[in-house]
């Protein structure tokens, strides 16, 4: 008698898990905006179908939008527009959350995992589609401008650590839009120089580098903008702000200090990579571990802890929880040749926790 292997027993659990997922996103989507939605689309829209110019229609294109240039969500709002000439927001949920998929596929190629595959699937599968995300993935602008600037995030890091030319220059495109994106785009740029500043690629760093400054300039152009509140500017608050946000994924109010320790696991990994130059391996996946540590870097400086715990951010968190497997294959691996569940466990709690 055939047996069936406990790796194709996860992929079908992942498979499973994607399933509900998308019924439930697709039982509780509605053609209804919420929130930013209004601006985003139907004001936005209205002023550039009104505007006369080329250079009218552009400066809407990139206008602000608090901190952040979201050009990427407008232009997809402009290409739904010019293709079925109405707003639809359960188009843009849908989108947002296809999204998502292309993040867990990006994810799989990062931690390029042969072996047990099939836990890292089901892993990946459990962290980015539950409970936690689900107020970005039911909320249009939410997804579209976080959702979307990560995928853009890791397929830059995906290309410009390329060494073809035609590659890195892919890249480069891919990264100027998702600085133009959403505001902790701009992580990306200190990301990629360190890693080839690590490296050692000279030419490639020096273009990036005028590249940068050409972008910085262009992007903070106009800005009217101010740190949120004084408490994000106390070291404490920062600090301690940082590691929650990376820990975000068992975030408790009644029992923040799951979070911070969690957080603090997440960055000694990185340490633990960079130190021992794990980096050299699979430079991708560190460039894109970087990015998301500016990224809780860049969000505590401008909200306290309290402010970046809600659901809406959640996706941010589970990216450093995400990322972090890397480094941890053998024990993983081991875990579930001795038949473990006590992972898969805890990430069915964490699929059911809101």
């Amino acid at each position: 008698m055939k047996t069936i292997s406990i790796d194709k027993i996860y992929w079908a659990l992942g498979a499973a898990f994607l399933g509900v997922y998308f019924w439930i996103i697709y039982q509780n989507t509605y053609n209804i905006p919420r929130w930013d939605d209004f601006d985003v689309f139907f004001q936005f829209l209205c002023d550039y179908l009104d505007s006369s110019t080329l250079k009218e229609k552009l400066a809407l294109i990139f206008e602000f939008h608090g901190p952040h240039r979201i050009v990427f969500t407008r232009l997809i709002a402009l290409l739904s527009h010019c293709i079925i000439e109405k707003v639809n927001i359960t188009a843009f949920i849908i989108i947002g959350n296809l999204f998502m998929l292309g993040i867990g596929v990006m994810f799989f190629v990062f931690l390029r995992q042969r072996k047990n595959a099939g836990i890292f699937a089901l892993m990946i599968v459990l962290l980015l589609f539950n409970g936690q995300n689900y107020e970005t993935n039911t909320w249009a602008m939410a997804g579209l401008a976080n959702v979307g600037t990560l995928l853009l995030a890791m397929l830059s890091a995906y290309f410009m650590m390329q060494p073809a030319k035609p590659e890195f220059i892919t890249g480069i495109v891919l990264s100027i839009l998702t600085v133009f994106s959403n505001g902790n785009g701009m992580c990306l740029f200190p990301a990629v120089l360190f890693s080839l500043l690590l490296q050692k690629q000279r030419k490639e760093l020096l273009w990036v580098a005028g590249i940068v400054g050409i972008v910085v300039i262009c992007y903070f152009l106009n800005l009217r903008w101010e740190l949120n509140n004084e408490h994000s500017l106390r070291i404490s608050a920062i600090v301690t702000g940082f590691f929650y946000f990376l820990g975000g994924n068992v975030w408790l109010p009644s029992v923040k200090i799951i979070a911070l320790l969690w957080g603090l696991f997440i960055f000694a990994t990185y340490v633990w990579a960079f130190v021992g130059g794990f980096y050299r391996k699979n430079i991708i996946w560190f460039t894109f571990f970087t990015f998301m540590l500016l990224t809780a870097a860049m969000a505590v400086l401008n909200r306290p802890a309290e402010e970046i715990a809600p659901l809406r951010y959640r996706i941010y968190c589970c990216m450093g929880t995400i990322t972090s497997l890397k480094k941890y294959p053998h024990t993983i691996g081991n875990a579930v040749n001795q038949g473990c569940m006590a992972l898969p466990g805890l990430l069915v709690l964490l699929y059911c926790q809101r």
